[in-house]
């Protein structure tokens, strides 16, 4: 697949039925194209969990922070599977997702502007 952000993205917004037909329609080309068999079951499966994250996401923003969070637990633990293999006793801290606390400046606006 060709893929154009900016058609897809103006698709969206004006016709969010047909975003989400021609968005399945893909899903299930790079699904059907997995080899073995068992693959394209695993996918499926996965595609579910997500779609499900989706539906029960507040917004956009919401289910796209916790489906990032899906793939960094699956990627650490893929990571520590891996530094397992390698004979690592203890992996490397993880670079991982940012914090999830800052430090909040209190910006004051200067008479003088």
């Amino acid at each position: 697949m060709d893929f154009n952000f900016d058609e897809w993205s103006k698709l969206a917004q004006e016709n969010p039925e047909e975003f989400q037909r021609r968005r399945q329609e893909e899903i299930d080309k790079v699904i059907s194209a997995a080899h073995p068999a068992e693959m394209q079951h695993r996918l499926r499966q996965l595609q579910w969990s997500i779609d499900m994250e989706i539906k029960r996401s507040k917004n956009p923003l919401d289910a796209l922070v916790k489906i990032q969070r899906r793939m960094w637990e699956s990627f650490y633990r893929l990571n520590k599977e891996l530094q397992a293999l390698a004979g690592n006793e203890t992996p490397p801290a993880p670079l991982g997702p940012p914090r999830r606390e800052a430090k909040v400046l209190n910006f004051v606006k200067d008479g003088n502007e």
